[in-house]
């Protein structure tokens, strides 16, 4: 949805209008049929497209072409429309003007809510993982606690969560004292995610060439399965 939005906003916006005008103006349904097909095509090829697990951009390209015959259709279909109906055409097109109004503003801020809903979720995830970390920690009764930050990438207009964020810099941030009162624990740090990350692969790098230097001990460094010493 928010590659839509990012790639074809306003094309779906001018669609939405002209569908609008079409609407009011009551065009001949079987005109409006061909405007349906082409654009519930592009809907369909382009969510096909996004649900892969790493979408390439330049794949939506085609399904845009679906779209753009779609909008194409509808002119045809509104030019038509108003040469058979000269007559009221303009009372009714101030009709349809405010009617796409409504409706391009109410396609546009569905975007949004669906974006910043979806990021609503992810931060919601982020935090049940640290308030896990942390009662985990309280249980164990650890000293000092690690926890990722917030992602960025999350932050909308919708939540406080980065208003009260924890502090990466300064474990006597006001939250991460609240936070450390509240579970008693003595320390709350903050981390960032690509800190983290770093960490995590590098100790996984760690682990590995342990792993290989006791692969490579050589062999008469163990005792012999026979059980004979060595020469006196």
């Amino acid at each position: 949805t928010n590659d839509l939005k990012t790639d074809y906003l306003w094309p779906l916006l001018l669609f939405t209008a002209l569908l609008s005008f079409l609407l009011v103006l009551r065009a001949d349904g079987k005109r409006m049929r061909a405007c349906f097909f082409w654009f519930l095509t592009f809907l369909a090829t382009a969510y096909a497209l996004l649900m892969a697990p790493e979408p390439q951009k330049r794949a939506l390209f085609g399904a845009g072409i679906f779209l753009f015959v779609a909008i194409g259709k509808a002119v045809e279909v509104l030019k038509r429309t108003c040469e058979e109906r000269e007559e009221e055409v303009f009372s009714l097109l101030f009709r349809a003007a405010a009617c796409a109004f409504v409706a391009m503003m109410t396609l546009s801020m569905s975007f949004v809510y669906l974006q910043d809903g979806a990021n609503l979720a992810r931060i919601r995830r982020d935090l049940t993982e640290r308030y896990a970390i942390l009662e985990e920690a309280a249980k164990e009764g650890k000293q000092e606690v690690v926890l990722p930050l917030l992602h960025p990438q999350f932050k909308n207009k919708y939540s406080m969560a980065y208003v009260t964020e924890i502090s990466a810099e300064d474990s006597g941030y006001y939250v991460n004292q609240a936070l450390a009162g509240y579970y008693g624990i003595p320390v709350v740090r903050g981390i960032r995610r690509d800190d983290l990350s770093e960490q995590t692969e590098t100790g996984a790098n760690e682990e590995r060439a342990n792993a290989d230097e006791r692969k490579a001990e050589p062999e008469e460094s163990k005792p012999e399965a026979d059980g004979k010493g060595e020469e006196p």
